[in-house]
C-alpha cells in the first residue's frame, strides 16, 4: 500500500514514499538486492533515490541527454540546476563554459552550488532583470 510503478520509456521506477516508512525502506532494501543480482549480467542499473529504486539502461542517463541536445546548436550560455544524484551525469557531461549548479548539500560535479530552491529562484530573477 502507497507505492506504485512508473513505466517511463526507458526505465521502470518503484515509488513508495507514501508508503509505510519502514516497510517501504525494508522492501527497498529487498528489492535492490534481489535486482542488483538478476541484473549483474545485464546493460541494467539499479538505482536507489529518494523513495524511489529504479532500473534502468546503464547506457541511457541525463548526461547524454542533455549533450544530445546542446549539440545541436551553438549556445551562448549554457546552465544547469539540479538537486539529486541523478543530476550528477549531466553536471559532469557539460562543457567547462557551462554554468552548473547543485542545489542542497553534499558533494558534486557542478562548478557551483546553492542551498535551497528559494536561492536558485532569486538567482534567476537577478538573471531576468540583468538580461
Amino acid at each position: 500500500p502507497g507505492s506504485f510503478i512508473e513505466e517511463k520509456e526507458f526505465s521502470l521506477v518503484w515509488h513508495y514514499r507514501k508508503a509505510n516508512p519502514k516497510l517501504g525502506e525494508i522492501r527497498a532494501r529487498e528489492l535492490i538486492n534481489n535486482l542488483s543480482n538478476i541484473t549483474a549480467n545485464l546493460n541494467l542499473h539499479v538505482l536507489e533515490g529518494n523513495k524511489i529504486v529504479e532500473v534502468k539502461n546503464t547506457d541511457i542517463n541525463k548526461g547524454r541527454a542533455a549533450l544530445k541536445y546542446i549539440s545541436k546548436e551553438e549556445w551562448d550560455f549554457i546552465l544547469a540546476i539540479g538537486d539529486d544524484w541523478t543530476d550528477e551525469d549531466t553536471f559532469k557531461a557539460l562543457p567547462p563554459t557551462a554554468w552548473s549548479i547543485k542545489v542542497g548539500f553534499g558533494t558534486s560535479a557542478a562548478r557551483f552550488s546553492l542551498s535551497s530552491q528559494s536561492e536558485v529562484i532569486s538567482l534567476l530573477r537577478k538573471m531576468v532583470r540583468r538580461r
